[in-house]
């Protein structure tokens, strides 16, 4: 049977496949952002380790801890290099998308100043869980989406069994 496609349409799936990937490079280039941010969040006044925050030391800890775990389902997982790589960058693009425009309106909705805003302890607090948060998103989809490569427990056969 031939498929009557017109010219339009191909048009038409070529801006839609244009625009989904610029979408997901920047998300992607946002969620970088993020990652490259956190020295500088963690490590506010100067790169010393005593001058840390207990909510700052436990994220540097819950980094290194969700590394580990998702490097270890990545090795085992199916899903695409690309898709491994880029799920944790692109979720954390969202969120930072999602959570500026929510602070940003919030700000102009309470007339509030963005100088002392900033400086609240709590947002501090909730920009960490919403980055834990996000991270732990990020591992659950790779699980769901690429499903086991190979099976680390042999299922017991019956083979050389004698009765």
């Amino acid at each position: 049977m031939h498929n009557k496609t017109t010219i339009a349409s191909k048009i038409w799936q070529g801006t839609k496949l244009f625009f989904k990937w610029l979408w997901l490079i920047t998300m992607f280039i946002f969620g970088g952002i993020v990652f490259l941010g956190i020295p500088f969040a963690v490590f506010e006044y100067s790169f010393s380790l005593f001058e840390l925050d207990l909510i700052e030391t436990v994220m540097i800890i819950f980094i290194g801890v969700f590394c580990y775990y998702y490097i270890k389902l990545c090795k085992r997982n199916s899903a695409t290099l690309g898709r491994k790589i880029m799920t944790p960058f692109v979720h954390q693009g969202h969120m930072l998308l999602l959570s500026s425009s929510i602070f940003l309106a919030s700000i102009f909705a309470f007339n509030l100043d963005i100088e002392l805003s900033i400086t609240i302890p709590i947002i501090e607090i909730m920009g960490w869980f919403l980055f834990s948060g996000t991270l732990l998103y990020s591992y659950y989809r790779i699980n769901a989406i690429g499903g086991q490569s190979e099976s680390l427990i042999e299922e017991p056969t019956m083979d050389g069994v004698t009765e």
